[in-house]
């Protein structure tokens, strides 16, 4: 992934198909939900996150192709 694909957005709709729960830690997402959506072909795959540590730490540990 290159930086130049990052772009940070503020008011959005939340990702119909993102999870109601952080993809990181678990926990209940509320209005500061942090939203990380890549598109795949025709699919957009979004996760949702509690704030920048939860998706560091997500990024960290393997994100979507994490084991276990």
């Amino acid at each position: 992934m290159q930086k130049n694909d990052w772009h940070i957005w503020t008011n959005v709709e939340v990702p119909p198909e993102a999870a109601p729960v952080c993809a990181q830690t678990g926990r209940e997402l509320d209005e500061d939900a942090w939203y990380l959506t890549r598109t795949r072909g025709a699919v957009e795959v979004a996760d949702g996150f509690i704030g920048s540590e939860a998706v560091l730490d997500w990024a960290k540990a393997g994100g979507r192709y994490a084991p276990g």
